[in-house]
């Protein structure tokens, strides 16, 4: 079946910018981003801070400081 795709705006949040380079009219970002190859992007300022900040991270990246306050508050 034929179908029409494409044409969905697609958001990728908090990548991280490692350089630019104006000579060539360059942006190297840390990820992938949608869209064909020489594509245009639009690229804003995040909305809200990365995973890690707002407490999704897992118990790998848990400061073991604010971990030893938090359960001393508690009990």
């Amino acid at each position: 079946m034929s179908g029409h795709m494409g044409n969905a705006r697609v958001t990728v949040r908090n990548l991280r910018v490692l350089g630019v380079d104006k000579d060539d009219n360059l942006l190297i970002v840390e990820g992938s981003v949608p869209g064909p190859n020489g594509g245009y992007l639009m690229i804003s300022k995040a909305k809200k801070p990365p995973r890690e900040r707002r407490g999704f991270a897992g118990l790998s990246t848990v400061d073991p400081l604010k971990a030893a306050k938090r359960a001393a508050k508690k009990g």
